[in-house]
């Protein structure tokens, strides 16, 4: 129903933006109101869990907001009005970007003012013990959302502190300090950041590059660098380690490379570091990196597990034979019956390798002690020998 109502809904909306478009924006905002109000009471009712009609009623939202700049009133206290209760009284979500797509047209008297009551009625709100605990801080995530209309971080800090949410948030109050050009007080926010919560929903970068990136803006370039290898450390990420060489000499990246080839090799993740020696042409110390400690490879982490054996097999059989035992392993010990004919499928590129390695007598040894422990699993042999 989310899915039918969406796409009925959808060319209702375009029509209306049209009418913007064509200078009539009193008439748009009129039908805009009316779209709002008649869909919240019915979107309580559909089950949306793939997210496909609520971005189509908050777009509602946002044009309707966009009609509202461009009718420019004058007289700003029955729009304050209307934008206090819409956000107050958003039992659906539906009004949840209602502050961020009404904000031009309130300007910027228009958002202090509407600061001014949601401080006054998150103190009525906080005091009120008929209010659960999240009803009562609703006032601070709409004071966040005037920050961010306002461009004002001191608003949007103080709003996570009054909720006791400073920590949780340390990186987007880090990135909003950044944006204002306050580089020294955003640093003390990041690096928090980093060893707590490196990553934020919404968020496009993490923690440590925007760290790294305020050392940059003040200077600190070996700071900086520190900071961007000691998140390439943690992750083997290809895009952490090509800016980090942005902020190398040409003739330094040499050595770079070395070292995170180096990194990766002593990863805590074998998986993960093999991967990245052989996209960088290393498939000797991947494959030494399998055979040297076959156990470190997880046979329960199918798609990068497979994509190693496969790219192994090729060049270093004897790697790829270990990787293919682990799964095989993996999937007969959890009794996946509907993986079977995959572990099937690896028993058999085993065969191949173990010849190619000339290793077939450990692989009849394996084989002898898989049948011995798994022998009664007919699904999985008919796979083997049909």
């Amino acid at each position: 129903m989310a899915s039918a109502t969406a796409s009925d809904l959808e060319p209702v909306l375009a029509g209306i933006e049209s009418l913007l478009e064509r200078g009539e924006a009193q008439t748009a905002e009129s039908l805009l109101r009316r779209f709002v109000e008649a869909c919240e009471p019915c979107a309580g009712q559909i089950d949306d869990s793939n997210g496909r009609l609520w971005p189509v009623l908050q777009e509602g939202v946002a044009l309707w907001g966009r009609a509202w700049t461009i009718l420019a009133p004058q007289d700003l206290e029955p729009l304050i009005c209307m934008v206090k209760e819409g956000v107050l009284k958003n039992e659906y979500s539906v009004r949840d970007f209602m502050i961020r797509d009404f904000a031009e047209a309130l300007g910027i008297k228009g958002m202090r003012t509407l600061e001014q009551i949601f401080r006054e009625q998150y103190e009525l709100d906080r005091r009120d013990p008929d209010l659960a605990s999240y009803s009562q801080g609703r006032c601070l995530r709409h004071l966040a959302d005037l920050a961010d209309g306002l461009g004002d971080p001191d608003l949007y800090l103080e709003a996570q502190t009054l909720g006791s949410c400073e920590d949780a948030y340390a990186l987007p109050i880090g990135r909003r300090l950044m944006d204002a050009g306050r580089h020294g007080e955003a640093i003390l926010w990041l690096e928090r950041a980093a060893g707590a919560r490196n990553r934020f929903p919404g968020e496009s970068e993490t923690a440590s590059t925007l760290w790294a990136r305020a050392l940059l803006a003040l200077g600190r370039r070996d700071e900086a660098r520190e900071v961007m290898w000691g998140q390439f450390s943690e992750t083997l990420g290809q895009g952490v380690l090509e800016e980090l060489a942005e902020w190398h000499a040409p003739e330094d990246r040499v050595d770079l490379m070395q070292r995170a080839l180096d990194c990766a090799e002593q990863h805590r993740s074998a998986l993960t570091g093999a991967g990245f020696l052989l996209e960088h042409g290393e498939a000797e110390r991947a494959a030494a990196l399998v055979v040297s400690d076959p156990e470190r490879f997880p046979g329960d982490l199918y798609p990068s597990m497979i994509r190693l054996a496969e790219q192994l097999a090729p060049v270093r059989p004897a790697a790829a034979w270990h990787l293919w035992r682990n799964l095989t392993d993996h999937i007969l010990g959890e009794g996946r019956a509907r993986a079977y004919p995959h572990a099937a499928k690896y028993l058999k590129q085993m065969r191949i390798v173990a010849t190619q390695a000339d290793t077939q007598a450990a692989h009849q040894q394996w084989e002898s002690e898989l049948r011995s422990a798994h022998g009664l699993k007919r699904s999985f042999w008919k796979h083997v020998e049909p």
